[in-house]
């Protein structure tokens, strides 16, 4: 069960990558037709660095608990 995590955080980081990587190129080849691609890619990247984000919380269990590491006593 726990490699479906990690492997999950790995899958989200490759599709940031791709995203910047799209963006990336669309800007410069300063197309007349890129803007609305690149806000895709970029709003592509910004969601699949949240879900990234989301997995090692899943991954340790206890999501809730999160706090505590933050902010311990």
């Amino acid at each position: 069960m726990w490699g479906f995590f990690i492997a999950n955080f790995v899958f989200w980081i490759g599709i940031s990558h791709a995203g910047i990587m799209i963006s990336a190129i669309l800007r410069l080849t300063q197309a007349e037709w890129r803007r609305p691609i690149t806000r895709a890619a970029e709003v592509m990247t910004v969601f699949s660095l949240i879900a990234a984000l989301h997995t090692p919380l899943f991954h340790v269990g206890r999501p809730w608990r999160v706090a505590y590491w933050i902010f311990p006593l």
